[in-house]
């Protein structure tokens, strides 16, 4: 199974950098798809500056549930998870 993990933003840089670390260290093989509406505080140049991100959607409506929607129909996986701007994840997250 492949697993896609959306992770919608909006001015969340710094929480974002430490939830994208979680991912990378306990999910490496996850596609991370990133959803930015529309941020005025870095976001999007951190996230293009990482190699751990396979997606970035760019959005200019606010709206979580339209990031979530523009996240999945961007994820490419078998399965798609969600992951707060503001959340990590714990070891063993991809097999629960």
């Amino acid at each position: 199974m492949e697993l896609s993990v959306v992770v919608p933003t909006l001015n969340g840089r710094d929480r974002l950098a430490a939830s994208l670390d979680s991912l990378a260290a306990r999910a490496p093989d996850a596609e991370v798809v990133v959803v930015n509406g529309p941020s005025a505080d870095g976001t999007t140049g951190m996230v293009r500056e990482r190699d751990d991100v396979d997606l970035l959607v760019e959005l200019s409506d606010r709206t979580i549930n339209v990031a979530r929607n523009a996240g999945i129909e961007a994820a490419s996986g078998d399965a798609v998870a969600f992951l707060g701007d503001d959340l990590g994840v714990e070891d063993g997250w991809v097999d629960a």
